[in-house]
């Protein structure tokens, strides 16, 4: 695997369909991998250490309860994020959680106060992978 030749030892592929050859390229090369969407410590233990867990169905259903109850506002945009777990959260595997939960859990809280920001854009190289 290329990203293992470079020296990579982790991850994070967003890349739905081809998730399975991911895992098993990780799997036959030891290189662990962050997943996104849904809780991948939980369903691959061996490979991930970690899941960027993003529920969308949670405004679904805030909005629908809105609706329900005759609070929602239309014309006006509702925002979740690191504030609402149940809606966005990063999913550790024990290993990680024990060697550096609370460091992630500062940089969380710090990222709620506004005291850094995080970039939305990269401009840094790249790996080249042949094909």
């Amino acid at each position: 695997m290329a990203l293992r030749s470079e020296g990579a030892d982790l991850v994070f592929a967003m890349i739905d369909g081809g998730r399975e050859g991911v895992s098993r390229a990780c799997r036959e090369t030891g290189l662990r991998q962050i997943g996104n969407v849904l809780d991948w410590v939980e369903r691959d233990p061996h490979v991930f250490v970690a899941s960027a867990v993003a529920d969308s169905g949670y405004g679904v259903l805030q909005a629908i309860e809105a609706f329900a109850s005759g609070r929602l506002a239309q014309g006006t945009k509702v925002t979740y994020g690191l504030e609402s777990a149940e809606s966005v959260r990063l999913v550790m595997s024990e290993a990680l959680a024990r060697a550096h939960g609370d460091v992630i859990e500062m940089w969380r809280q710090k990222l709620l106060a506004g005291d850094v920001l995080a970039s939305e854009e990269y401009d840094g190289p790249e790996l080249s992978i042949p094909f």
